[in-house]
């Protein structure tokens, strides 16, 4: 109650009611089903890390006016595979927000290649969130949500993936970067080395380079010649060794692995006495993969 402008705290039994009895009884029913209550210019704000070429996740949005109406939002967003943190910003108006989830639709992933993060802000423009909703890692078969249907994956899982690089032109060495803003434990690494028929003794080694160091250089003895087909395999725990199929020579190159590389590090094969018509297919590599999360 007011004495002239001036609150003297008192309630002011004189005001109508907002709501009758039964509409209260039931407005507390539906209040106690969520926490919270959202008012104009409420916006949930999504962030996003993938390392999954056209992969799409699902946003799912529980939401109800304070009449009763559900609106419920359902989009669908496109994210880059670098790896670097995507935004998608959704802003509701006033009413209930019951539920989120989301869950990757575009290609299947395995736990560790997709992240999603979602918070409520006050407004849009705000740069510290009211509450973060949920924060982990999702698959189209376990999505993440709130309130949790199961427990998010919340660690930074690794999850095994191979790559083939490119084939370089005759005469030249074969090369892998790891991506921007990856994090690659090496396993192993595989490639085909042909020879020309041109006479000399070529000698394979094997370059893993971290930043600008060449931290390890796997090597055997055995020197290719002339004609000679051969299948170079880098890892642990395997010793060097040398075993020949007709004109085709299987070698091991040691290496102590499991090795961890980052963006930007890269893997190269350095050939002594690479001849002009010589040939490399593109190393494969195995890896397992941790997105690293900031």
């Amino acid at each position: 109650m007011t004495n002239g402008g001036e609150d003297t705290g008192a309630i002011d039994s004189g005001a109508p009611s907002l709501y009758t009895p039964e509409q209260l009884g039931r407005l507390r029913i539906t209040l106690a089903r969520s926490p919270y209550y959202c008012e104009f210019g409420y916006t949930l704000k999504f962030l996003f890390a993938n390392s999954v070429v056209n992969q799409v996740v699902q946003i799912a949005i529980r939401f109800m006016d304070l009449e009763g109406t559900r609106k419920n939002i359902l989009k669908n967003v496109g994210i880059t595979a670098d790896r670097a943190i995507n935004q998608a910003t959704i802003q509701i108006d006033e009413g209930l927000l019951f539920g989120v989830s989301c869950a990757t639709i575009g290609i299947q992933n395995d736990v560790g290649t997709f992240y999603a993060q979602c918070s409520l802000y006050l407004t849009p423009d705000l740069t510290v969130p009211l509450v973060t909703l949920f924060s982990g890692f999702c698959t189209t078969n376990q999505p993440i949500a709130w309130p949790y249907a199961v427990t998010p994956v919340t660690l930074r899982p690794s999850s095994y993936a191979v790559i083939q690089g490119s084939t370089p032109a005759a005469g030249a060495q074969a090369i892998v970067t790891v991506p921007t803003g990856a994090r690659w434990e090496i396993i192993s690494v595989l490639g085909l080395f042909g020879c020309s028929v041109a006479v000399a003794n070529r000698h394979v080694r094997l370059f893993y380079t971290i930043g600008t160091l060449t931290v390890i250089q796997a090597i055997n003895t055995f020197l290719q010649t002339a004609g000679q087909l051969g299948t170079y395999i880098a890892g642990s725990p395997w010793p060097a060794q040398n075993m020949a199929y007709g004109i085709v020579q299987y070698t091991t190159l040691p290496t102590p692995t499991p090795l961890v590389m980052q963006g930007g590090d890269t893997i190269n094969t350095a050939v002594d006495a690479i001849q002009a018509a010589d040939t490399w297919t593109g190393l494969i590599v195995l890896y397992r993969e941790e997105l690293r999360i900031q």
